[in-house]
């Protein structure tokens, strides 16, 4: 029963750290090639950004907004996660506001899309 347990607790551990580097190389290649070409297109300049942790940012807060945040898997048994990232901008007027990017990403299949609260115009 104690190698069981020692098994579970390493092989949680290993998941842990896989998936934090996992997500950190997530946001970088959004940020490096989504959402910078996104603000670029809009010519909105981007300040500073924040990865979040348990929050959604500006994206309405659902009943279960935890299980929009946490992990799950789709119907297609991918597991899919998301990252929401604030992104502090300046627009053309000087004008700073933030903005929340939601990146959509699969374990194995890399980022799926990126949704931006209040949208893009």
């Amino acid at each position: 029963m104690d190698i069981l347990v020692f098994f579970l607790a390493i092989t949680a551990g290993t998941w842990s750290v896989y998936g934090h580097f996992q997500r950190k190389k997530i946001v970088r290649i959004a940020m490096d090639e989504y959402i910078s070409f996104d603000l670029e297109q809009q010519k909105l300049e981007l300040l500073a950004h924040q990865v979040l942790n348990r929050s959604l940012g500006n994206f309405e807060h659902r009943k279960h907004w935890l299980k929009d945040y946490w992990s799950f898997r789709d119907v297609n048994g991918r597991f899919l996660t998301k990252v929401y990232i604030d992104l502090q901008v300046k627009n053309r007027f000087n004008e700073i506001c933030t903005i929340t990017a939601k990146i959509n990403y699969g374990v194995l299949d890399g980022i799926n899309g990126i949704e931006y609260e209040p949208a893009l115009d």
